[in-house]
């Protein structure tokens, strides 16, 4: 007998709302986290979707593995599906092709690269856990990413055949497939942005991206690295060297992402995001945090509405005491950011979280008045506390 009680299995990635689903031409593909904490959420938002009345082409299921970052569509002509991670397997690439024909004349299957300077064939999945940590696009012909990366990705061919693809027994690197592809120009990353998630933007108009504030990342990052560093010097300690030298260049040059000079060489508009007010201190970024619900058969969106998911820790950050006067604070810093993109003409649907409330506010009472009040079960305070 599975027994699960489900108030003690927090959904805390849920604010990751790019990754239970990926949105084609003939409508949303469920995926199939990798991960046993996120099993349930594509559960959750299938729910939402169904109440909004958005299409379902398919869902991904056992022993297939997929996640929405993995999937990047390209326009109309190709698109590309990340796999040999931890997180989204070949079944689920192949699951997803034969839900999702249509649109693309070809699709690039795209293999997961080994950072080069963790030694070992044992991969680090938090370097780069899907292709959009690690490549992205910015705008009609111009993408980013970190070419050390890109050049080490081996990438599949695969063709449309009928209703589904083929592979074509043609095999490139991404860097030079994406070449090959009219010449896009690469802003390239350096290994301390890549893994600050810079690539990881949120285009919401050809030519104009959301990005994260990358100093407080890049800090909080390095401070992880020389953690791991300390563990395990012979795994990280070269990685950890690499990053420090381009923070202190970075730092002298005064140029931190997303404020490169590239992105206005290239006409690329950029509006940085302080997302820690929404995701309480975690790192985070645009793309993995937002869902597109729409596209039209040239794979791009086709629709003007975004899901943003507000956990509880945006509203009581951390070492706060939890007064009224803190959380609306907190409340209004997110609220700014979501009237940004709301701004640029989205329709914005907000779901949010609320483990610091009903944590140490309801339960907290519960505990302290039970010998006065009857206490009420974790679904009620959920309730009370979260509307």
């Amino acid at each position: 007998m599975d027994v699960r009680i489900l108030g003690q299995s927090p959904l805390a990635n849920l604010y990751f709302m790019r990754d239970q689903q990926a949105a084609t031409a003939r409508g949303l593909v469920v995926g199939r986290p990798a991960k046993r904490q996120r099993a349930r959420e594509p559960e959750i938002t299938r729910f939402l979707w169904d109440i909004l009345g958005i299409p379902i082409a398919g869902t991904v299921e056992e022993p297939g593995t997929f996640e929405g970052g993995d999937f990047m569509p390209m326009g109309g002509e190709f698109a590309l599906v990340g796999t040999g991670g931890d997180r989204t397997n070949r079944e689920g690439v192949s699951r997803f092709l034969d839900l999702a024909p249509g649109g693309f004349d070809e699709i690039g299957i795209v293999h997961q690269p080994g950072h080069p300077l963790i030694p070992g064939d044992r991969p680090d999945p938090m370097v780069d856990m899907h292709l959009d940590t690690y490549f992205n696009v910015a705008g009609s012909g111009v993408v980013l990413g970190s070419e050390f990366l890109l050049r080490r990705a081996r990438l599949e061919v695969c063709y449309r055949s009928g209703e589904g693809y083929e592979p074509s027994g043609e095999t490139t690197t991404l860097y030079d497939y994406i070449q090959s592809k009219g010449g896009f120009s690469v802003i390239d990353l350096s290994i301390l942005e890549q893994l600050s998630y810079a690539a990881n933007v949120l285009c919401v108009r050809d030519g104009s991206i959301l990005a994260v504030e990358g100093e407080r990342v890049m800090q909080t990052v390095l401070l992880n690295l020389e953690r791991k560093a300390a563990r395990d010097p012979e795994r990280y300690g070269r990685l950890l060297r690499h990053a420090e030298e381009d923070c202190r260049r970075i730092m002298n040059e005064g140029r931190i992402f997303p404020h490169k000079p590239e992105f206005a060489r290239h006409g690329i508009e950029v509006f940085p995001l302080h997302l820690e007010n929404l995701t309480g201190g975690a790192t985070a970024a645009p793309h993995c945090m937002t869902c597109t619900l729409e596209r039209g058969g040239d794979g791009m969106p086709g629709g003007r509405a975004v899901v943003i998911a507000l956990g509880g820790n945006a509203i009581l950050q951390h070492r706060e005491t939890g007064t009224a006067e803190e959380q609306f604070a907190n409340v209004q810093k997110a609220s700014r950011q979501i009237a940004a993109i709301a701004g640029e003409g989205y329709a914005v649907a907000v779901t949010h979280g609320n483990g610091p409330q009903v944590g140490g506010d309801i339960l907290l009472k519960n505990e302290l008045a039970k010998e006065t009040l009857p206490p009420m079960p974790l679904d009620v305070c959920g309730a009370e506390s979260q509307g």
